[in-house]
Formats: structure tokens, sequence, C-alpha cells
């Protein structure tokens, strides 16, 4: 069964980004939602158990966003998200999604892991905002799986991000 739902494709994604980072253009967050362990649950149970996995998380985080962003399937095992609303509340929704996701996978064995980018602030094409969210993404693989020092570090980002561009 092929992936049908209501994320966009890597095209719109692309497209999307590249309106975001457009001068003028209001702050937009962008995180990668990566799963780990599908390669299992595609042995275990086939490809169809993996599209369905992935059509629900990607209907799951689209009515996270709401109004306020888009998801998007980019990549086989990866789902990106991106928001234009204040940042402390586009991480609050990030969190929401992660958390809601990571509930999904933990019955199936699969792991999820975010990683973000805070445009046009940290970058100035569409493949260097998807290389920023996908090195802190890579970088989270090496931390401890606790879910409560993933959202600090976030929130962490996010205030950070706030006092740089206050002091600019």
């Amino acid at each position: 069964m092929p992936f049908v739902g209501t994320a966009g494709t890597r095209r719109e994604l692309m497209a999307d980004l590249t309106r975001a980072l457009a001068p003028g253009s209001p702050e937009t967050l962008l995180a990668l939602v990566r799963f780990y362990g599908l390669a299992d649950l595609i042995i275990a149970f086939g490809l169809v158990a993996h599209d369905r996995l992935l059509d629900a998380s990607a209907r799951g985080a689209q009515v996270e966003t709401g109004s306020e962003g888009r998801v998007y399937r980019p990549r086989n095992n990866e789902l990106a998200v991106l928001l234009k609303c204040p940042l402390e509340e586009a991480i609050e929704i990030v969190d929401s999604i992660t958390s809601a996701l990571g509930e999904l996978g933990s019955a199936r064995d699969v792991d999820v892991e975010v990683g973000i980018a805070i445009l046009p602030d940290e970058a100035d094409s569409p493949i260097a905002a998807l290389e920023r969210a996908d090195r802190r993404l890579l970088a989270s693989d090496h931390e401890p799986d606790d879910a409560v020092q993933a959202r600090r570090a976030r929130r962490t980002l996010a205030r950070e991000a706030a006092q740089q561009r206050q002091a600019s």
C-alpha cells in the first residue's frame, strides 16, 4: 500500500522552506522527526505496517500542528514539520508531536528522535535548513533517551535564539 495521507512531499517542503527563508517572512521552526527501528517492523509485519505507522504519524502530527503548520514526508523514515508561530509555542507543539509519536512507536519498538532549525536565523537555503535540523537530530542520537532532557534542550535552544535576536 503506497503512502497516502495529508503529508506534503519533499518537493512541497523545499518550496515552503524557500518561502520561509524569503526576506520579511515570519520566523519558522523546522522540525525533522526520524523513526528508528522500522526495518524490524517491516521484517515482522511487512511494508504495509510501515506505511500505516507513518500515515498515522503524519495524520497525528498534522492534527497537533493545526493551522500553525504543515507536515511533510521528505524521506522514507522521516517526517518534517514547519511551524509559523511564536517560538515557544512551536517548541510546545513539537514536544507534543514527539511525545505522541513516541507513544505510537513504542508499541511497535520504534524510536523517535527530533532535530530542529529556526528560520531564517539559522539557515540561508532550504538545504542548509535541513542540514541544520539533521545535525541536531544526529547529535541527539548520542544523548540518553530521556524525553524530559530533550524538551529542556529544545526550550533552551529557543530561549537562546530569542535572546540572540533581541541582542541584534
